[in-house]
């Protein structure tokens, strides 16, 4: 498949004043270098004009205007957008994501409920797999009005390791390169009990301190039906 998935959303408000167009998202996830590295983009684009409105005394100030950028010969600004691009490094692992996006892909699932399970097609342990590494690059941009353009990126890392043909560890961690530090790191223990899953999560250091504990069904159908018993990291206020 060229594309595993492919939106555009927006919206049109006829009773509205002013500002009708809603902003434009657009989404996209594929797989280059022969299904070795996914790649997922995302796009906001505001489709209206921005101006420098001069203000007395002060510096002037960036505002949204009326008027929609096309009809200047423009497309309009991009206020948010993301790439993410990721490659699990077990072969086994990575040819049975591509495969999990395509069946996704070509399903009757709602759209919102595709696209995060394409982005995430780990969201379920495989215990047939003794072991799954996944190694993302992420960056992230927003302009927001009167402000100059911003760019985050970070590195993470998940993935599970077997302790037995039922059990397995889980973690995850990164880092966040313009903060210089690590991102929230989690560890876990999973165990595989036939039609349900147990999972028991662990956040150990940083502000958000946290353990989670789950029972949900295998099925990504039923994933709403589980028992769950948490901590949050509020609670360490």
């Amino acid at each position: 498949m060229l594309l595993n998935n492919l939106s555009f959303s927006t919206s049109y408000n006829i009773i509205a004043d002013s500002f009708k167009l809603a902003p434009i998202g657009i989404s996209a996830n594929t797989n280059i270098l022969n299904n070795k590295l996914n790649l997922n983009l995302s796009a906001t684009l505001d489709p209206y004009n921005y101006v420098m409105m001069p203000i007395e005394g002060e510096e002037p100030e960036e505002r949204r205007r009326d008027q929609l950028a096309w009809k200047s010969g423009r497309v309009g600004r991009i206020t948010s957008a993301t790439l993410a691009m990721s490659t699990n490094l077990n072969p086994k692992a990575r040819n049975k994501e591509n495969t999990s996006r395509e069946k996704i892909a070509k399903s009757n699932l709602p759209q919102q409920e595709k696209e995060f399970l394409i982005q995430n097609p780990d969201a379920y342990i495989d215990f047939e797999i003794p072991w799954s590494l996944n190694v993302s690059y992420n960056l992230s941009y927003t302009h927001a009005v009167d402000s100059d353009p911003n760019v985050i990126q970070t590195v993470s890392a998940n993935g599970d390791l077997s302790l037995s043909e039922k059990w397995k560890i889980t973690y995850s961690t990164g880092y966040h390169f313009e903060s210089k530090e690590f991102t929230q790191t989690n560890l876990g223990i999973s165990r595989d009990l036939h039609c349900w899953t147990m999972h028991l999560n662990w956040t150990p250091f940083g502000r958000f301190q946290s353990f989670n504990f789950t029972i949900n069904v295998k099925a990504s159908i039923l994933q709403d039906l589980k028992l769950e018993r948490r901590k949050s990291f509020l609670d360490n206020f």
